[in-house]
C-alpha cells in the first residue's frame, strides 16, 4: 500500500509537498555544523592551518555540500529565507577562513 508523506528524501534532496526545500537546508545545516567543529579546530588563530589552505577544505567540503542539486531549488533561491539560511552555512567556515 502507498501512504502519503509530508516529505521523502530523493538522490539526496528532501522533497516537500510545498516543494519549498526548508527542511533540505536544515538538514544542510545540520551537516554542515557537524563538520564545523572539525573545521573550527584546525582554523584556530594559534598553531591552526592558514587561509588557503582552509579555503581549499571549504571548497572541497562544505560547498558541494550547499550546491549539491542547486538547479533543483533555483525556482526558490529569490526568496529571503533562502539567502538567510545559505549565509547561516556558509558565513562560519569564512569567517575561520579570513581569522575573523
Amino acid at each position: 500500500t502507498l501512504s502519503l508523506v509530508n516529505q521523502f528524501s530523493y538522490l539526496g534532496v528532501i522533497l516537500d509537498k510545498r516543494m519549498t526545500f526548508r527542511s533540505h537546508f536544515s538538514h544542510i545545516a545540520a551537516k554542515s555544523n557537524s563538520f564545523l567543529n572539525g573545521f573550527a579546530f584546525a582554523s584556530r588563530l594559534t598553531r591552526g592551518l592558514n587561509s588557503s589552505i582552509l579555503k581549499i577544505i571549504y571548497k572541497a567540503a562544505v560547498e558541494p555540500l550547499v550546491l549539491y542539486c542547486a538547479s533543483v531549488f533555483r525556482q526558490i533561491s529569490d526568496k529571503r529565507w533562502t539567502h538567510v539560511k545559505l549565509s547561516q552555512i556558509q558565513r562560519p567556515f569564512l569567517l575561520r577562513i579570513i581569522k575573523g
